[in-house]
């Protein structure tokens, strides 16, 4: 991985700060679609898998990381902090931190 972006995500403290990296640094590429991220403690490290809006730009987005990818999304692990996301209550996100994802008639909710 781009040793600049990798300094950048890994000092990130939980989640919050570490999606807010993430935004910022996929920002030249287009808006996020989706974000999984797995916490792996015993590892030290956190698996990240992306999805831009535009599928187009994620080939370009994998180069700019250095990062490989899965089943067309951009998929990199990020090392953490032993003391990486503490239990207690979540951080609020910053403004610009979408939290609240609209559904489009093109993708319905899923029935219950």
């Amino acid at each position: 991985m781009n040793s600049h972006i990798l300094d950048r995500l890994c000092d990130a403290q939980d989640f919050g700060e570490l999606t807010q990296a993430l935004v910022a640094v996929c920002e030249p590429f287009g808006r996020i679609h989706a974000v999984q991220l797995t916490h792996n403690k015993r590892a030290g490290h956190v698996s990240c898998l992306i999805e831009l809006d535009s599928a187009k730009q994620q080939p370009a987005l994998k180069r700019a990381l250095g990062a490989t990818g899965l089943n067309g999304s951009v998929y990199l692990e990020i090392p953490v902090a032993p003391d990486f996301a503490p239990p207690g209550p979540a951080p609020e996100l910053e403004e610009s931190v979408p939290t609240v994802f609209c559904r489009t008639e093109a993708h319905p909710p899923l029935p219950l």
